[in-house]
């Protein structure tokens, strides 16, 4: 049962970065990680070898619960990762150190000579006391951005020099004590050094947002959102990244963050505040066990709780178009007869994954009350990952127009979340479909015969190669069982043909 238990629990972990949590029965946290992807990382704890980590196995074995908190970026995780072994010291983050260090730049602002040092660590006394920027995740970019900043602005790095250190002989310090240069010069340079990683980069930001506003202006939403990548880059060079005290400070400048976010949306789109947003999709092979999903988030926050499937009813012809009206038509009458605290909450805003085609296809059943938009893939790719852009549709009256946004993320991991539960329940169905079902294919083989069969053989692979007699000693009728031994064969043959492919 426990396994079952881990399973279920691994299946509901979103593709975003985050941190996670493993707890024991007795409710003690073993561990706390990050990952740039919580769902494969944390699946790979589960599904791996760890012959090369041994050390991991009795805590894997521990595991009763699995708990994951969803950041803006990995960064952000790691940020949140510091505080919370900090505040909890899990066993297993203290035994278990990780070989990876993450650098920090600091300076120590309240000292009359303020130093600028590389820190592998930090504490909060540390960090009210200075300035502390990072973390920077490759230790080798952080000596090299510390060197650069030096050879523009020149700082010391000595507490209480007694004579001049080789760097103040390379003019790359200019500590005022020993005469060449003065404590004002020496601050100047301090705050140089500030600017920089606050950054100096500002005006070169401001400047690409002018451009990115001009081309968002002028519908030019490709290389808009080209730049507003660009523009995201360079903010998390060296910002100042808040340090949070506990998982609880985190959570409430989380949900500050995301409440912003869908201001964002009101703003940009023109459209009424969207609390509640749900987006929807589509899986199916060839009209085969095909499944609608409902992702929700509610004040910026993705809520599991609150996702829904929808199985389709109507026939088994590949058209998405028609599921996808089939599902939105059947959730918009739960809005008035359903007891389900998820489908009798009225959505500020409809998210389809697809662009006009499917819009168009479920516009009529939707309220004029609730803001219709869809998100689909460019044309374009983006350098890093080769992954296309996406691109925004918005609905109005009787028109449906490309729109831009400076914060996409909420919604492009709602329609990934639609997608993978979409996809989950497809795959479950197509499984359950499967099993016996070479049984269920034969005529005259009805639920007593292919118990008997079962118990008989223990499974539909055990009968392949047997002759008619052998089946026919269970199923007792020569006609039936000569079918039978036909579909294993013609099964057997086919698996053969498909290896040889």
């Amino acid at each position: 049962m426990a396994k079952l238990s881990i399973e279920r629990q691994l299946d509901k972990i979103p593709n975003t970065s985050g941190i996670y949590k493993f707890i024991d029965k007795s409710g003690k946290l073993l561990y706390v990680g990050k990952a740039n992807n919580l769902r494969t990382r944390v699946r790979s704890y589960f599904t791996q070898i760890h012959d090369d980590r041994p050390h991991i196995i009795p805590m894997i074995e521990q595991i009763e619960k699995i708990e994951v908190t969803e950041t803006e970026n990995e960064i952000e995780a790691l940020v949140l990762e510091s505080a919370l072994i900090k505040e909890n010291q899990p066993h297993y983050n203290i035994m278990l150190k990780d070989d990876k260090s993450y650098a920090w730049i600091y300076i120590n602002t309240r000292d009359e000579l303020p130093t600028v040092s590389i820190l592998r660590s930090i504490n909060l006394k540390d960090y009210k006391k200075g300035r502390l920027f990072g973390p920077y995740p490759n230790s080798r970019a952080t000596r090299q951005i510390f060197r650069y900043i030096r050879q523009i602005h020149p700082f010391c790095t000595c507490d209480s020099p007694s004579e001049p250190c080789l760097y103040y002989r390379m003019k790359l310090c200019n500590n005022p004590k020993f005469g060449d240069h003065t404590l004002s010069q020496y601050q100047q340079s301090i705050e140089g050094v500030i600017k920089f990683l606050e950054g100096s980069k500002r005006n070169h930001i401001k400047e690409l947002r002018k451009q990115m506003d001009q081309l968002s202006q002028d519908r030019d939403y490709e290389n808009a959102a080209i730049l507003r990548d660009k523009i995201y880059d360079l903010e998390h060079l060296g910002e100042d990244i808040p340090y949070y005290q506990s998982e609880s400070d985190f959570i409430i400048q989380k949900k500050t963050q995301n409440h912003k976010i869908i201001q964002k949306y009101q703003k940009d789109f023109a459209i009424p505040l969207p609390e509640r947003i749900e987006c929807y999709d589509i899986s199916n092979l060839q009209g085969d066990h095909a499944y609608g999903s409902m992702t929700v988030a509610i004040d910026g926050e993705l809520r599991p709780d609150q996702y829904r499937v929808f199985k389709i009813r109507k026939g088994k012809t590949p058209d998405d178009f028609e599921m996808l009206n089939e599902v939105i038509s059947r959730r918009i009458k739960h809005l008035s007869i359903s007891d389900d605290v998820s489908l009798s909450n009225k959505p500020n805003l409809i998210l389809i994954d697809g662009g006009k085609g499917q819009i168009s296809a479920v516009a009529e059943e939707i309220p004029t009350e609730i803001t219709l938009m869809g998100i689909s893939k460019g044309r374009s790719l983006r350098k890093r990952g080769k992954r296309r852009k996406d691109m925004f549709w918005l609905h109005r009256e009787d028109s449906t127009e490309q729109v831009f946004t400076k914060e996409p993320r909420l919604l492009v991991v709602l329609r990934d979340e639609a997608h993978r539960f979409a996809l989950k329940h497809h795959r479950i169905a197509r499984a359950k479909g499967m099993k016996g079902s070479l049984l269920d294919r034969v005529e005259g083989v009805g639920p007593k015969i292919k118990k008997k069969l079962m118990k008989k053989f223990g499974s539909v692979a055990n009968m392949h190669g047997l002759s008619i007699d052998e089946l026919n000693e269970v199923v007792s009728n020569r006609s039936t069982s000569l079918k039978l031994h036909d579909a294993l064969k013609d099964s057997t043959n086919t698996k053969k043909q498909s290896k040889t492919k």
